[in-house]
């Protein structure tokens, strides 16, 4: 409807109620009706041309005048306006398609099956959306990665509950690793170490700490000392074990494994909770404060697990692992 005014009043009247130069009303109101439609579709068009630049960064270049009188002159067509980055490089595109392949077809852009294309080539576009393809490159790399350090501890009797010591400080080793990546574009798809060297193996930090809470069974019989131990147990399995102990008598209840540099061998001892028992065995494991109570089965060394408490050495006597 176009506003018509008259008078010094200045009402408006509705072209089609008083014609237009002899035109039939009806023709009129449809007339501006269509006009008015293409006017509003065309401005939407040419916003949407403008965004799809301010979407592509101001390096991208904007559609062609061309490109955009059609989509402003010929809405109905339903041109979409897509943003297309080919190797890093961004154009906005008008065109008719409906799927990222035609639209990389109606671009004049050469595809392979090895390129990297994101969305997939069947999916649908619609304006506004970004469409990305890139070739696919691989290339080696060296980076350097730090190794980290293990930590050891040792139980110290003579530490008081809740301390520790650093014995040695543990140090990060340095590896040199040969990386193989796949990249498209600047997006990295994979990577894949294909070497690694170990320029500087890591120290092993050792830690001396106090011993944990464990049995507290006092022994009221005489005794020299007393120390914190861990205490583990093992049995003469026939797979591995002759049966005879470290000082060449036969393994039986009693039988107590030890570290001679803290225990002496013939060392006589009361373990609460086992009970009486000699220490004529040795272990590679057996290291420090630790020892380790020989049982006649699997069921009773597993019964026993890994303990912590006190033993008591009892005065020196002759003895063997079956005097009490």
């Amino acid at each position: 409807m176009i506003p018509v005014f008259t008078g010094g009043t200045r009402q408006p009247i509705l072209a089609f109620e008083v014609g237009w130069k002899g035109v039939p009303q009806t023709l009129m109101s449809t007339l501006w009706q269509f006009v008015n439609r293409r006017v509003i579709v065309g401005v939407v068009a040419v916003l949407a041309l403008a965004g799809a630049g301010l979407v592509a960064g101001h390096n991208a270049p904007v559609p062609t005048q061309r490109e955009r009188s059609l989509a402003v002159s010929q809405p109905w067509r339903k041109y979409h306006v897509v943003t297309l980055i080919e190797n890093g490089v961004a154009v906005g595109v008008v065109t008719r398609a409906d799927t990222v392949l035609g639209v990389l077809r109606s671009a004049g852009v050469e595809i392979s099956p090895s390129d990297y294309i994101s969305p997939s080539v069947a999916s649908n576009v619609m304006s506004g959306e970004t469409i990305q393809v890139a070739t696919i490159t691989k290339h080696l790399t060296t980076v350097t990665v730090a190794l980290p350090y293990a930590v050891q501890t040792k139980t110290n009797p003579n530490l008081a509950p809740g301390i520790s010591e650093v014995v040695q400080p543990g140090q990060q080793g340095l590896a040199v690793e040969t990386e193989s990546v796949v990249e498209a574009g600047s997006k990295v798809l994979a990577t894949t170490i294909v070497s690694k060297t170990v320029v500087k193996h890591p120290v092993t930090e050792i830690l001396s700490v106090a011993a944990p809470s464990g049995t507290t069974v006092s022994f009221d019989g005489p005794y020299e000392k007393k120390i914190y131990v861990e205490e583990t147990a093992y049995w003469a399995n026939p797979a591995w074990s002759t049966g005879y102990t470290a000082t060449g008598v036969k393994a039986t209840l009693g039988s107590i494994a030890v570290d001679p540099t803290v225990i002496p061998l013939g060392t006589r001892l009361y373990v609460p909770g086992y009970g009486y028992g000699v220490a004529d065995d040795t272990g590679g494991a057996i290291k420090d404060y630790h020892i380790d109570l020989f049982f006649p089965t699997k069921s009773e060394v597993e019964a026993w697990g890994t303990r912590y408490g006190w033993i008591y050495i009892l005065p020196t006597v002759n003895a063997s692992a079956t005097t009490n």
